[in-house]
């Protein structure tokens, strides 16, 4: 992974926001609800934010692709 990528101020702003809502969602309030309700959503939670650290960093390791050569060709015609 690139250096810049990392030190790039939208991934922190990303980290982040991803970060607090994780520390909200999972010691503000799942673990304020009844032992027996949480351990399920919990568990899906971490599943999904798996998921998506995953996903973002395949995002951001993958090669964004070129333009197509004729792209823009059809939209000038009336």
């Amino acid at each position: 992974m690139n250096c810049p990528k990392v030190t790039n101020a939208h991934f922190v702003g990303v980290v982040c926001f991803i970060g607090f809502n994780y520390f909200v969602f999972v010691f503000q309030y799942m673990l304020g609800l009844k032992p027996g309700g949480y351990a399920i959503l919990l568990g899906v939670f971490h599943v999904l934010f798996v998921l998506l650290l995953w996903s973002m960093g395949k995002a951001m390791a993958a090669d964004p692709g070129r333009v197509p050569i004729y792209w823009g060709f059809f939209a000038e015609e009336s």
